[in-house]
């Protein structure tokens, strides 16, 4: 799905998902702090194509949500924070596209996001499976 020129919420924090007719009503929190958490943020992104777990990001998208207790919490990421690189390659880029998508349990990654005009960077760290 493209989405251009639009304010956009993406829960990035589940595993390639496909939804049903079945599933139209399902709650929306579920999805936030289901049991299969990986990131833990929303994202407001103007020009992106998401179908998880595929990701292309044509500008820097802006954090929009953080769940408590979720990876990105921990690594301290903030509502309002850019993302600009994740392990040392552009957001925009394919290659940050493929990093940001890799969530391998026991790794970690960093990204890099502008705050308040300041960069910053954060370690988001994946527990490992049955931890």
């Amino acid at each position: 799905m493209r989405l251009t020129s639009a304010l956009l919420f993406a829960t990035l924090l589940l595993p390639a998902t496909t939804l049903t007719a079945q599933d139209a009503e399902l709650n929306i929190k579920e999805l936030l702090d289901g049991p299969q958490q990986l990131i833990g943020v929303g994202i407001k992104c103007e020009d992106c194509i998401l179908d998880n777990p595929y990701y292309e990001f044509h500008v820097p998208f802006e954090i929009a949500s953080v769940t408590e207790g979720s990876v990105a919490a921990g690594a301290g990421v903030a509502v309002g924070d850019t993302l600009l690189k994740v392990g040392g390659s552009e957001i925009t880029s394919e290659q940050g596209w493929g990093l940001f998508a890799l969530r391998t349990p026991g790794s970690t990654m960093e990204w890099l996001v502008k705050r308040a005009g300041k960069l910053v960077t954060l370690k988001l760290t994946f527990p490992k499976q049955g931890a």
